[in-house]
């Protein structure tokens, strides 16, 4: 009985230090740009082990530390935007012990540029807008409502004078007059008008929450009148 304890005891203290050894052990290093002076902060650092990526990104300084790896041997990867990318092959990694490597980065100052062409999927506004030179020149420039119904055919007048969008019912409509919202626009005369935009579909939500559309109208201010008259005079 006395030699079989001792037998285990040996058998225990014999495998204690194999086991010891399956540490794991660390890459470290700093990441270089091309001219192999300049650190490269939040660059991008991994391996491949057995189908996983291990990574982590350089600190501002680009220092970059890879912890708690199975020893072996290694294929060591780097990119950063306008940087570039980079790989070392064959960097060994020992159980309990740091391998200190630095990467360099080939440097691409180059940004592909994409140009995207062709009428969008989605149409998000829908907005007609009548600048100021349009407004002198109208005939309707005492009539406003009147005004917008000639420019788009998705605004009517209503026999009682109210303006119809996308046939929506009378007083669905919402009014913006320098900002401030009104349920209506007729105390605005039109010689007073510096634009008028209104918006029949695609509504920002900055405006509310109306489906009968928007209408916006910014007036003229001291300034606008004083130099229109000021042009009137010479």
């Amino acid at each position: 009985m006395k030699k079989f304890r001792i037998v285990i005891l040996s058998f225990l203290f014999g495998v204690a230090p194999v086991f010891a050894q399956q540490g794991t052990g660390t890459i470290m290093g700093y990441v270089y740009g091309s001219d192999s002076i300049t650190a490269v902060p939040f660059a991008s650092v991994w391996i491949d082990f057995n189908g996983d990526v291990i990574g982590v990104k350089s600190d501002y300084n680009g220092k970059y530390k890879l912890s708690a790896i199975q020893p072996g041997v290694y294929n060591l990867h780097s990119s950063a935007i306008m940087e570039g990318k980079t790989q070392a092959s064959g960097v060994n990694v020992y159980a309990e012990s740091i391998a200190k490597h630095d990467l360099y980065l080939p440097g691409n100052d180059t940004l592909a540029t994409v140009i995207v062409s062709g009428d969008p999927l989605i149409k998000l506004e829908h907005i007609e807008t009548i600048p100021l030179s349009d407004i002198q020149n109208s005939p309707n420039i005492q009539d406003p409502k009147r005004m917008l119904s000639n420019r788009s055919s998705e605004v009517k007048v209503s026999p009682n004078g109210e303006l119809i969008i996308r046939g929506s019912r009378p007083g669905d409509v919402v009014y913006f007059v320098d900002g401030v919202k009104q349920t209506n626009m007729q105390s605005v005369p039109g010689v007073s008008i510096n634009s008028m935009s209104v918006y029949t579909g695609g509504i920002p939500a900055k405006y509310g929450d109306t489906t009968g559309g928007v209408v916006i109208l910014n007036t003229k201010s001291y300034f606008d009148l004083y130099y229109a008259w000021k042009a009137s005079q010479n």
